[in-house]
């Protein structure tokens, strides 16, 4: 396998042939690698490394010259990004009519409040009340007005995410349009000096986006790791609270991310975001340290994650067994008797046998009916 994990993993089969000391030397280019790759928040996961990064001087090597590995990374990079755009582009556009109609779903729910907000109104007796209803009215038209308008950019900005393609539309909820990363975050702490080398894969994190104030929060998703019962991300502080998520701490790119909020560029918001979450600086004041989550809290899927990939818990017996139970009630079973007397009536009203096939009369029987029934 070529595949960076693979290379790093076991270097003597991937250079067999070499010394010890270039063998060294090819790991360190490959650590090299690994550390850029995850700076940029360049995904090489999926790459043939070996020949992005080949030596072509030396067959069998990867080069080792730092300025030349970041610029093949690069360049791969660039090249990768414009076959995988037009895949997302593709994508996203498939979907346009689905997220139209999710994009909607708050404007629905707001013109429902609108309808109970004029009911609660008739009611009303007091000037007081009257002028708290009607002005709930009134803003929660603003609120309408002006989301219908932005149903197109809603879009637009939606896709101009994905297509960056380091997240993924996830739905819109409540008043949230929600994104899940593409890739699990990975963050890193290297200090030769000190002896400091972690690298830790953190999961996959869950995005939301208020549509009214534009407030994003981060919430668990999938393998995502906690320390000391508290904190999801060395930025991201965990309250507990998944319908809302919780603020990040953007550190010296807060400035940045304020700019970007107040001009509505929900791409720049998500890059910034995005950034925040694959870096790591033990002095930009994280609420936990890297060596904290070394030996953290696995949290495994969330709820939502459950949901969203298919995966559900195994019900314990006891449930199965109260189930079946259940299911065998009076509530839901039709007796026997209840079913031929069912049946009998059926015959009856439409002149069958209790075998259900049509009765047979006699020639006398049959003209002394018509007779009594007048008419002959």
């Amino acid at each position: 396998m070529n595949d960076l994990k693979s290379l790093i993993a076991a270097p003597a089969t991937a250079f067999p042939k070499l010394s010890p000391t270039l063998r060294k030397k090819q790991l360190e280019a490959l650590r090299y690698i690994e550390l850029i790759s995850t700076q940029a928040n360049i995904p090489v996961s999926s790459w043939d490394i070996m020949n992005v990064f080949r030596d072509t001087k030396n067959k069998g090597r990867v080069i080792t010259d730092r300025s030349s590995i970041n610029r093949r990374l690069f360049e791969a990079h660039e090249a990768t990004a414009k076959g995988n755009k037009k895949s997302l582009a593709a994508g996203i556009l498939s979907r346009k009519d689905d997220i139209i109609q999710l994009l909607n779903s708050p404007i629905e729910d707001l013109r429902v409040e609108v309808l109970e907000t004029r009911t609660a109104l008739s009611r009303c007796r007091s000037s007081r009340s009257i002028a708290a209803k009607q002005n709930r009215i009134n803003n929660l038209s603003a609120q309408i007005t002006t989301l219908s308008a932005d149903i197109e950019n809603w879009y637009k900005q939606i896709a101009k995410v994905v297509i960056g393609g380091h997240w993924q539309f996830k739905t819109v909820k409540n008043g949230n349009i929600e994104f899940i990363t593409t890739n699990d975050v990975v963050i890193f702490e290297k200090n030769s000096k000190a002896r400091v080398d972690i690298q830790i894969n953190m999961g996959i994190y869950l995005v939301k986006l208020n549509m009214h104030s534009w407030r994003l929060t981060v919430c668990p998703f999938k393998n995502n790791l906690m320390a000391n019962n508290r904190v999801i991300h060395p930025y991201v502080p965990w309250s507990g609270d998944a319908t809302d998520g919780n603020n990040v701490c953007f550190g010296n790119a807060y400035d940045s991310f304020e700019t970007a909020r107040s001009k509505k560029d929900l791409a720049q918001m998500m890059t910034i975001l995005i950034n925040t979450l694959n870096t790591y600086s033990s002095v930009e004041g994280p609420h936990e340290s890297i060596q904290q989550f070394k030996d953290s809290e696995f949290m495994g899927l969330t709820a939502e994650a459950k949901r969203y990939y298919g995966v559900f818990d195994a019900p314990s017996d006891e449930a199965v067994e109260a189930l079946l139970a259940d299911l065998e009630g009076t509530n839901v079973k039709t007796t026997t008797n209840q079913l031929a007397g069912s049946i009998t009536k059926y015959n009856e009203r439409n002149g069958l046998d209790h075998n259900g096939e049509p009765e047979e009369y006699d020639d006398d029987d049959y003209e002394e009916d018509e007779e009594d029934e007048g008419y002959f």
